[in-house]
């Protein structure tokens, strides 16, 4: 159902059109294109159409479907006017066969009342429909506000309603309910009003009341007036505006302000102080009574008048307050009710007085100390100025005043100080503590301490004297590390062969030196103390054994106990003898090159030359003997000088010794031409080597070397000289083929290479290609026709001779000259005339013998004899012409030539005459068969008879008067022009006019003072025959307008009896034009104007300064030709608040029409123009601000934070700080000057100028002091500054300081030790460096440099260490090789760190090679961190009570017995190297050292010093001593025991073998003679019993016998009875056994 309404609905109008067919009557149809703007529907018989307002082109509102044949027509009811107001039409659809009805005025609905409708009747064929046409209503007007209250006045601190209300009309109603308000400010306004509708707005109502609303409190003190833009939107984007001005009372809500106050004051101490501060009641328009009260810590030293605020302070003494700074705080109070207070936080700042000496106190003056070592010195100092500040900071430094400069050996630690501080003197250059330098056995300096940056400079000093103990501490040094000598293989005994002697520097040290070696001492001595050394026994030495025998020599020193060894190394190098001849061989090959070889060509790289001889000094060298030797050309000598020096030869030593090779080298005595085989093709060498060193003769060989020379093409061939410049001659135009000569040339090449080929080119383009060549004999051909005439049309010049270039080749190698063929001319061209016809005039007075033409004629010939043409009459000439002319035989010049008394007269004879000529070459027949050449035609010359000139030019009437505009540029014509005339005969010179423009004069002008030069000129056409003369400016017109008296000289060209003159002038007027804008010179364009809040209507406005305005004032640049009037532009003032008057030319004052808003900018746009005729603009406009203010106000800055850079280290940067302004609009008001001003806290180095705002610096900022710095401007009207300013007046700038790299990097330790041991990897981190440089970013790299080796086996390591660097300021040390059991020894290097711009620093690193048994370790009952930062007074400590360098490994969390990590113990693990030897000490050693009670003791004493606890040894030490005392006795006895029962048991065996062999004596049988011993026959070797016993068997004194054959297979073979031994349990080393490690190290020492 829903559906069938829907289409009934929209398809009502088909559906009727359908019924109205059916029954012939037409319907309305609706125009659905139209239907945005258009409706229609139907209400029984009447049609209702709604029509849009504003529809600006005709609109189709309806269709309607009649089809007969009349035209319809409207009858209009209602309005009376419908028809002028509506405009309906009807019209025919040409698309179909509709009506169209048609509104062609557009419709306004505000324009009628809401009911308003058009009432009319459409006829056509007999059917009436009436319709009824409404308009819509849309929202098209713009709302109005209309400002009721204006100003708002509103009382601060209030939120919502106000009293102030505005209407708001909208002809349209509120359509669609929609009104939009919106706020448009600059400085948030929206957020603080808005607008609400005092009723519910509808399309209905259209006048309404809105009321000013305020969203939160409105503060007075904060901001008194508000000017924004109230605007109100309909939904049809209409937009009504209105200005409002909101004006806030005051009400007494504020606290006092302070008018004079201070953030801090800086005075000297023990100085009384009075200040004094002032506020005032913060509101505006109250103002109470203010009292004072001051809060502080200090009471007895500050206090305050309650009534004035004046402070008094009573004299601070800072150093016995040790303190420099205090804070007060001051209140301000309103007297009626001191709730509202003010408080300001100020600080006060005591000066140091300078009043103390920075004192030095030591405990001791001198000291003794061993020499060349590195250590601090054993004193306390301390320094103590009681000063604060500044005042109390010094520098600390060690001066002495001698010239060896001791204190450069020490440096004291810090170098500055402040207050009370300690210091310290260290050894930085032990090397000058030389007890053998005499001058440092006992030195002395002072201590100097010296303030720093004030003006006295207090200071002190302490002479410290330093007496030094002598130590063994110089090893022997040999002057040179190697020695050498050389001697004869032949020496004899107890000759010199040299000096080794070393020196020790030590005082009362002697040096010893013996020969290393028993064959050195066999063959040599040396003097003990001088180390001299000779030869032991003759012919020590065998140059064909040993060519060099090496002698170590060693020395010792033995000072003090204590011996040090050096070594040196003599090489005696053993000369030989040289006495064998040396012989030299060749191989059998021939030698051939080619000729033209390059300096140095090897001539015989495959034929060897050698040469040997066998003494190993022989010295042998090759040489040419160039008298023996000859060179031929086919077998004929050639001459020395061609061949001598061309070959070298070089002599080349060979690998195997003893033999040399000769290579023969060409050596160019003519440059590209050596050898030359034209010269010779044979030559035979003499080559001799001799033996340069040989003493014995013969030293020479000598050998015959023969060289075949091998011709190549290298001569180019050459012409024959009698054939190349020869005289050659052809004539012109001569037949093809004709020889004209033959030219040879010669090859000196051989036959091979001497054939000879030729060809010919032109010299250049302009030579024709005319003659040939044969190639194989030379002869010249002519080739082409040869004209020698040229052609002037072609400009082809004459030939006078043929250039070739000719070339005669001989394969690659040419020779290229020129020849010369002379040309010969014939008579083969006519006289020929130019110019033609001939024409010309003559006076009608002409004389005899007046010239009057020449006749040119050109010949085409190249000779003179042939192309000089002659002239003569013709025959054709008449008597008149020959008694009236002449013409020149050679020259063909004609004269006026008269005979018989004949002269010309025009008025009766002929006005000219016609004068024939003929023309001929050749005029002595010269030249083969005298040829004479003439042209085929008489020239004719036609001679005209002139008048003479009679008649004057002049000006013509009604052409004198001329005007132009003053725009008129230098150059330019003049549009109007003058006419002059002539009566002489048209057309001819008389009547051709010249203008002279002879003077200008001023008769109205601006201008009277003219150029030199006249004003104008006047030129003609270039003919001058029309007589129309052009005025031309020669300047520019501008500033000379007014009319001008021209004088002119007329002249014409007239010849007889010469040119006639007359004088004229005409009237120039030329007309003002402006050139230039008006230019307002009052007032200037952007500069305000500030005008007093007093000021009355009509009457000269005032400025703020009480002075009267200054007129408005314009220029017109141009010496006030005009008067400029002045107009304020309706836009900039639409209210007419002011008024300009005219007072006099161009000037006008500024005058008030109705009272202004005087808390208003008033912007003006003034424009100056001009009425009048110029360039455009004719006006200019300038913007002015007009300000009603009060002296009153102070400049503020619109933000008051800022943020700028400087960078250190230099004062030449500035920067320049916002500026400070007296509104919120930052506007600069001329006239009030901005001060700027630094509050009194500022950092010292910053300087600000007082006006231009030009923060600056006076010192050096120094970024790691100080990064950053906070300066406080205050702004002030006045140039003495606001002593209470607003906070708003106040700029805080954050000074950022940029970092420049101004620091060098430093080593955080100045020296490093390491160690390095055979267990350690490779690439083990054996130390690690690390560098700080107080540059931000600054990037650093390390580098190791000074590598040095001592000890055993550390030579040969070329690269031990290598660096790896971890980031910018660490880097590791690795070691790079592996670490030998017998090595030991240590290396020094240099560490050095650089940093960007090449800072650097370098610190000395000692690396130790160490075994397991010298590393010692300690254990602290301490935590590790508290171990780690005692690091280096550990190392102090252990160096000073053990007499070691000792160098700190690890430091690492100790254990408990059963290997747990132990919070509370830290193991410290080192080695110690003796300082003189440089070898590391045994652990063993340092335990015993440490075992002492008294080392101990001070150990642990030092230690407890640093806060650290060495684990206790006394006990132990203790209970060890006893225990070894009580041993020590026992041995003792045990001893005595033992020899006495010793002694007795030999006593016993004593008697017993006595008594034996007494007994052995009575029992044996005396034999006589000879008896085998029993133990020759025995087979074995019985126990106890020597296998060698039987005679002749023992190997020592047997010859026979091998001794390495005896008991070799035990050595060998390993069957000796002790292999294994160490296995056998009865020889096992009992691990447990305690006895050989004192048991109070165990624990302590790993």
């Amino acid at each position: 159902m829903s559906v069938i309404k829907t289409v009934f609905k929209k398809w009502w109008w088909l559906i009727l059109m359908l019924k109205c067919v059916t029954a012939d009557k037409w319907i309305f149809i609706p125009n659905l294109e139209e239907e945005h703007r258009v409706q229609y529907n139907q209400s029984g018989e009447r049609g209702r159409i709604y029509l849009d307002e504003n529809v600006e082109e005709n609109i189709i509102v309806v269709f309607f479907n009649h089809t007969g044949e009349d035209i319809p027509n409207i009858k209009y009811n209602e309005p009376s006017n419908a028809k002028e107001l509506l405009g309906a039409i009807v019209e025919k659809n040409d698309k179909n066969d509709y009506w169209n009805l048609v509104v062609t005025k557009p419709q306004d609905y505000e324009a009628h009342r809401p009911d308003f409708k058009y009432e009319f009747e459409v006829i056509a064929g007999g059917t009436k429909r009436e319709v009824f046409l409404f308009i819509n209503n849309l929202d098209d007007e713009d709302p109005y506000i209309e400002v009721v209250q204006n100003p708002c006045r509103i009382n601060e601190n209030k939120v919502g309603l106000s009293d102030c209300y505005y209407i708001v009309r909208d002809a349209d109603g509120v359509l669609n309910n929609v009104m939009i308000y919106t706020i448009i400010g600059s400085r948030d306004e929206a957020e603080i009003f808005e607008f609400k509708n005092e009723i519910v707005l509808n399309k209905d109502v259209k006048e309404w009341k809105v009321y000013l609303s305020m969203k939160q409190c409105l503060d007075y003190e904060t901001r008194a007036h508000y000017l924004f833009q109230f605007n109100a939107t309909d939904s049809g984007n209409n937009n009504g505006t209105a200005r409002i001005i909101v004006e806030v009372n005051d009400l007494p809500d504020q606290p006092p302000v302070w008018t004079n106050i201070f953030s801090s004051k800086q005075f000297d101490e023990k100085t009384s102080q009075e200040f004094q501060v002032k506020a005032i009641d913060g509101d505006i328009n109250v103002n109470y009574d203010i009292n004072y009260d001051l809060k502080s810590d200090w009471p007895d030293l500050f206090s305050i008048d309650q009534e004035n605020g004046i402070i008094q302070v009573k004299p601070i003494n800072r150093d016995t307050l040790q303190r420099e700074i205090f804070s007060i705080q001051l209140i301000a109070f309103e007297v009626p009710d001191p709730c509202w207070t003010t408080s300001q936080n100020a600080t006060i700042i005591v000066n140091d007085i300078n009043d103390n000496i920075p004192s030095i106190t030591v405990n001791t003056t001198e000291i003794w100390m061993p020499e060349n070592t590195v250590m601090r010195v054993h004193l306390h100092i301390n320094i103590e100025d009681m000063d604060q500040g500044e005042n109390g900071t010094y520098g600390v430094i060690l001066e002495d005043e001698t010239e060896n400069k001791y204190y450069e050996a020490f440096l004291i630690v810090p170098d500055r100080g402040y207050h009370s501080m300690n210091f310290s003197i260290s050894v930085i250059n032990h090397t000058k503590l030389d007890y053998e330098d005499l001058d440092w056995q006992n030195l002395s300096f002072e201590i100097h301490s010296e303030e720093i940056n004030t003006v006295e400079m207090w200071k002190d000093q302490k002479n410290i004297k330093i007496y030094l103990e002598n130590l063994n501490d110089e090893l022997p040094i040999f002057p040179e590390s190697k020695y050498s000598a050389c001697v004869c293989e032949n020496i004899e005994s107890d000759e010199y062969i040299a000096t080794v002697i070393a020196y020790d520097r030590d005082i009362d040290d002697i040096v010893t030196h013996r020969v290393l070696g028993s064959m050195a001492e066999e063959l040599f001595t040396i003097g003990v103390l001088d180390g001299e050394i000779r030869t032991r026994i003759d012919d020590a030495f065998d140059y064909e054994r040993q060519t060099q025998v090496m002698v170590q020599v060693e020395a010792q020193d033995s000072l003090l106990g204590v011996h040090h060894t050096a070594v040196a190394q003599l090489t005696i190098d053993v000369k030989d003898v040289n006495d064998e001849q040396p012989q030299i061989k060749m191989s059998s090959e021939p030698i051939s090159i080619e000729e033209n070889q390059s300096n140095g060509t090897i001539i015989n790289p495959s034929i060897k030359i050698i040469a040997q001889d066998p003494d190993t000094t022989a010295r042998l060298r090759f040489k040419i003997d160039w008298d023996k030797s000859e060179a031929r050309k086919n077998g004929v000598p050639t001459p020395k000088e061609e061949y001598t020096d061309s070959v070298i030869v070089d002599t080349v030593e060979l690998d195997c010794g003893g033999y040399v090779k000769g290579v023969l080298l060409v050596n160019e005595i003519r440059k590209n031409n050596t050898p030359d085989y034209e010269m010779f093709d044979i030559l035979y060498l003499h080559v001799i080597v001799e033996d340069e060193d040989q003493i014995i003769e013969p030293k020479t060989d000598e050998v015959r070397v023969v060289i075949n020379i091998e011709d190549v093409n290298d001569n180019a061939p050459i012409f024959r000289e009698e054939t190349l410049n020869s005289t050659k001659q052809v004539t012109e135009h001569s037949p093809v083929g004709t020889i004209i000569a033959t030219l040879i040339a010669d090859d000196a090449d051989g036959p091979k290479f001497n054939k000879v080929l030729y060809s010919i080119k032109p010299y250049n383009e302009s030579t024709p290609d005319c003659v040939g060549i044969d190639k194989d004999d030379g002869q010249l051909i002519v080739t082409c026709d040869i004209d020698a005439d040229g052609d002037i049309e072609k400009n082809i010049p004459p030939l006078w001779s043929l250039v070739y270039y000719v070339t005669a080749a001989s394969e690659d190698l040419t020779t290229t000259n020129i020849t010369v063929i002379n040309v010969t001319d014939i008579n083969d061209h006519e006289p020929m005339v130019i110019d033609k016809p001939y024409k010309t005039n003559i006076r009608e007075d002409a004389e005899n013998g007046t010239y009057v033409l020449t006749i040119a004629v050109y010949d085409g010939d190249r000779d003179e004899e042939y192309n000089t043409p002659w002239f003569r009459f013709s025959q054709y000439a008449s008597i008149d012409v020959r008694n009236l002319f002449s013409v020149e035989t050679h020259t063909g010049t004609i004269f006026v030539h008269f005979k018989n008394d004949e002269e010309f007269d025009r008025d009766y004879e002929d006005n000219g005459y016609t004068l024939p000529i003929v023309v001929s070459d050749n005029y002595n027949a010269t030249g083969p068969g005298g040829r004479q050449n003439r042209i085929k035609e008489d020239v004719n010359v036609d001679v005209i008879l002139l008048y003479i000139n009679k008649e004057a030019p002049y000006i013509v009437e009604g052409h004198g008067n001329v005007t132009t505009l003053e725009n008129l540029k230098s150059g330019q014509i003049i549009i109007e022009t003058v006419l002059a005339a002539d009566d002489d005969e048209p057309g001819t010179d008389n009547t051709r006019i010249d203008f002279i423009v002879e003077e200008v004069e001023p008769v109205e002008a601006s201008n009277k003072v003219l150029p030199e030069t006249p004003l104008f000129s006047v030129s003609t056409d270039d003919k001058q025959e029309t007589g129309i003369g052009y005025i031309t400016a020669q300047y520019d017109l501008e500033g000379y307008f007014g009319i001008y008296r021209v004088k002119l000289t007329l002249n014409d060209f007239g010849k007889d009896p010469g040119p006639k003159t007359s004088k004229d002038k005409i009237y120039v007027h030329i007309e003002r034009y402006n050139f230039k804008p008006p230019e307002i010179t009052f007032p200037e364009n952007d500069v305000p104007i500030y005008l007093s809040r007093n000021q009355e209507i009509g009457t000269p406005l005032i400025q703020y300064d009480g002075s009267e305005l200054e007129l408005f004032s314009a220029t017109d640049g141009q010496g006030e030709k005009w008067d400029l009037e002045f107009k304020i532009e309706k836009d900039s003032d639409p209210d007419e608040i002011f008024a300009l008057l005219r007072q006099r030319q161009s000037k006008y004052r500024l005058s008030l029409n109705k009272e202004p808003n005087y808390r208003k900018t008033y912007k003006l746009d003034i424009t100056a123009y001009c009425d009048c005729i110029g360039d455009e603009p004719l006006s200019s406009t300038v913007s002015t601000s007009i300000r009603f203010i009060s002296r009153d106000s102070e400049p503020y800055f619109i933000s008051n934070t800022d943020y700028r850079e400087f960078t250190e280290n230099t004062t030449d940067e500035t920067a320049i700080l916002p500026k400070a302004y007296f509104n919120d609009d930052e506007e600069e008001w001329l006239n009030f000057t901005v001060y700027y001003h630094l509050q009194p806290d500022t950092f010292e180095c910053f300087e600000l100028h007082v006006t231009e705002r030009i923060l600056s610096l006076k010192c050096l900022l120094d970024r790691e002091a100080e990064d950053s710095h906070i300066v406080k401007v205050v702004a002030s009207k006045t140039k003495s500054g606001n002593v209470s300013p607003n906070e708003r007046s106040i700029l805080t700038v954050y000074i950022k300081v940029l970092d420049i790299n101004d620091n060098p990097p430093n080593f955080d330790e100045r020296q490093y030790q390491a160690s390095i041991k055979p267990t350690d990897d490779l690439n083990k981190i054996i130390l690690q460096a690390t560098a700080t440089d107080l540059d931000l970013n600054d990037s650093m790299k390390f580098s190791m440099e000074n590598l040095e080796r001592h000890g055993n086996g550390l030579d040969n390591i070329n690269t031990p260490f290598e660096l790896h660097q971890i980031n910018d300021t660490t880097v590791n040390v690795l070691l790079k090789f592996t670490v030998q059991p017998t090595m030991n020894g240590q290396f020094n290097f240099d560490l050095k760190v650089v940093d960007e711009v090449n800072h650097a620093d370098v610190v000395p690193v000692y690396v130790y090679v160490v075994s397991d048994s010298s590393r010692t370790a300690f254990t602290f009952e301490n935590k590790l961190e508290n171990v780690v930062a005692k690091r280096n007074a550990i190392q102090e400590i252990l160096e000073s009570q053990l007499k070691y360098t000792c160098n700190i490994e690890t430091i690492q969390e100790g254990v408990d017995e059963k290997g747990v990590p132990v919070e509370s113990l830290t193991d410290v693990m080192v080695h110690f190297v003796d300082p003189e030897t440089k070898k590391p000490i045994e652990s063993a050693e340092i335990i015993k050292l440490s075992g002492d009670y008294e080392t101990f003791t001070n150990l642990r004493n030092a230690f407890l010093d640093e806060e650290l606890h060495l684990k206790t040894l006394q006990d132990d030490i203790l209970q060890e001593q006893s225990n070894e005392s009580l041993l020590f006795a026992l041995l003792i006895g045990v001893s005595v025991v033992l020899g006495t029962m010793c002694i007795s048991l030999i006593t016993v065996f004593i008697i017993k073998v006595r008594s034996l062999k007494r007994r052995l004596n009575k029992l044996s049988q005396t034999t006589f003679g000879s008896q085998e011993s029993g133990l020759n026959r025995m087979g074995i070797a019985a126990p106890n019993t020597n296998k060698h016993a039987v005679e002749g068997s023992n190997p020592v004194y047997g010859e026979e016998k091998n001794i390495t054959d005896i008991d070799k297979v035990s050595i060998g073979s390993g069957d000796s009875d002790l292999i294994g031994i160490e296995d056998n349990p009865n020889f096992d080393y009992p691990e447990n056994q305690e006895g050989s490690v004192n048991p109070a190290f165990k624990e302590r020492f790993k």
